[in-house]
């Protein structure tokens, strides 16, 4: 029975792994994908982070480049293999967890061909675990061809036909609707609400260094402040937004309904596509803790103070949204979690790099 098992080898797992690492904890990380970024590598190809390399690194090691670059999500994968190896985190890939039950003195974790033991266990699995899509897409025939955007590679592997419905804008929306439309799509942009777009450099910084700069990142989530914020976070760069304003991009308020394959928009506008692309976000998928009484709570969302289980000795969780703070689930901010739930786990670390 190890000491720590931590479920899930993406940037929260590996933060966590880290800290045990250095510290010489006993622990083990289980990953599903055969190696360390194999997620970054299989999303679409013209994918760009809005944070640029100084603030995408793990503790420990520092992502190489210039200051004011943004990394490709080929440069985050590369990045993310290269910290796993160059710590020698013991990590076992393809290791998919089937099922995670408590037992006297700790845990016991199922995958297909083995069975583990953990006094404590670190649910890294993070918040984009399972792709939302509206339950309205099950009113499309066959004759459209829909998809989530975890499933977009690019414009002529995943799109048909000319006309194309993105639904949803945050930063994948956005750059993705902004894509087919260079390409040549018809693109039409289906948005519940107001957004806010931000350009990616504010003077010679980044806009993201900029709100860093202002503790935009650091406020916990007791702190009166984060009410203070608005509730969707704005979309960095406005590039979709200058082809909104240009007419190239027709956008939509939300979708009032759907008949015969026609949407029908809340500003009575319809539409017919050939795809629709759904920009939908995701939902937490902690059905592995089913088992296990006051894990979860009546939303099946983690029972939590600060990542630590308020009812389950030794289960912990890390890379949610604000989980202590705005940073939560960033990659740079998703260090200091790591840390202080290590901590928790062993006591005070000695080596605090």
């Amino acid at each position: 029975m190890r000491d720590i098992l931590i479920i899930g080898g993406g940037q929260s797992g590996l933060a966590a792994a880290y800290y045990a690492h250095i510290n010489k904890k006993d622990y083990q990380v289980l990953e599903k994908s055969p190696y360390a970024g194999y997620s970054w590598e299989k999303r679409w190809k013209s994918l760009t982070l809005f944070c640029p390399k100084k603030l995408s690194s793990l503790p420990g090691m520092e992502m190489k480049g210039k200051r004011n670059d943004f990394p490709t999500k080929d440069e985050m994968a590369k990045y993310m293999k290269h910290y796993a190896e160059a710590f020698q985190l013991k990590i076992t890939y393809n290791q998919e967890v089937k099922a995670i039950n408590k037992i006297d003195g700790g845990f016991e974790v199922q995958t297909e061909n083995n069975t583990y033991q953990a006094k404590n266990i670190i649910m890294a699995t993070g918040p984009f675990t399972r792709p939302y899509i509206p339950d309205i897409a099950q009113k499309l025939s066959h004759r459209i061809h829909q998809l989530h955007s975890t499933q977009y590679v690019d414009v002529n592997t995943s799109i048909q036909g000319k006309k194309v419905l993105v639904v949803g804008c945050g930063n994948s929306g956005a750059q993705i609707a902004y894509e087919l439309a260079t390409e040549g799509k018809k693109v039409e942009l289906c948005v519940r609400g107001s957004v806010r777009f931000v350009p990616k450099m504010v003077g010679k910084i980044t806009a993201f260094e900029y709100g860093k700069n202002l503790g935009l990142y650091d406020i916990k989530n007791t702190s009166w402040k984060r009410w203070l914020l608005p509730k969707r976070d704005p979309i960095v760069g406005t590039e979709c937004k200058q082809l909104i304003k240009a007419g190239k991009i027709k956008r939509h308020p939300a979708i009032k309904k759907l008949e015969d394959d026609w949407f029908v928009f809340e500003d009575t506008m319809e539409g017919h596509y050939d795809t629709v692309l759904w920009a939908t976000g995701f939902t937490y998928d902690f059905s592995l803790l089913k088992d296990i009484p006051k894990a979860l709570d009546e939303n099946k969302n983690p029972l939590h103070k600060d990542g630590k289980s308020l009812e389950v000795e030794g289960l912990y969780f890390i890379g949610l949204p604000w989980l202590t703070s705005r940073k939560s689930a960033l990659v740079y901010g998703v260090g200091d979690d790591a840390k202080s739930i290590i901590e928790d786990i062993t006591g005070p670390l000695p080596h605090q790099e």
